[in-house]
């Protein structure tokens, strides 16, 4: 079964037309931000986040990744077809990382992802939940002041739309 699993996480990889090389730190950060939005977006996926130092993160997600690098490896596979409504997520999930690479173009894309999914957590999902998006942006300003004040509000535009998306 877990093999089943890990090949439909790469068929929604394939799906959302994002190749991550996972055996760079890079690769498994955008893996977990990507796992996480899949998941916020309604993809039944299992994984549990919680706060890390650069934003969600899952164990569960972690070993998921581990795994399929080396399936990707060792192992020629036929990707499943991805179900009806996952198709829908895909195609949800695509959208927002388009709008968030125009909004956000100056940021590697690892650095979007963490922003947007950091953003999301904080926003959703953190002790004591921020009463609005402005308060969400502050939030995550002292936990990662890496952002400036402008793309971290840039980014809360990209998780509205998300919001609305799930909505």
């Amino acid at each position: 079964m877990r093999y089943f699993c890990n090949t439909y996480i790469m068929a929604l990889l394939d799906g959302a037309g994002v190749d991550l090389d996972l055996g760079g730190f890079d690769g498994r950060l955008c893996f977990q931000k990507v796992m996480y939005l899949l998941q916020e977006l309604g993809v039944s996926l299992g994984f549990s986040f919680g706060w890390y130092c650069r934003g969600p993160y899952s164990d569960g997600a972690a070993g998921a990744g581990f795994d399929i690098r080396v399936i990707q490896q060792h192992v020629e596979v036929e990707l499943p077809p991805v179900r009806g409504s996952d198709v829908e997520r895909l195609g949800k999930l695509r959208l927002l990382l388009d709008l968030a690479k125009i909004e956000l173009i100056e940021l590697p894309f690892p650095e979007r992802l963490e922003l947007l999914a950091s953003l999301h957590f904080v926003y959703h999902h953190s002790y004591e939940r921020p009463r609005d998006g402005e308060e969400a942006v502050q939030k995550l300003l002292r936990l990662r002041p890496m952002y400036s004040l402008s793309q971290t509000r840039r980014a809360l535009s990209v998780i509205e739309m998300m919001n609305a998306f799930v909505a």
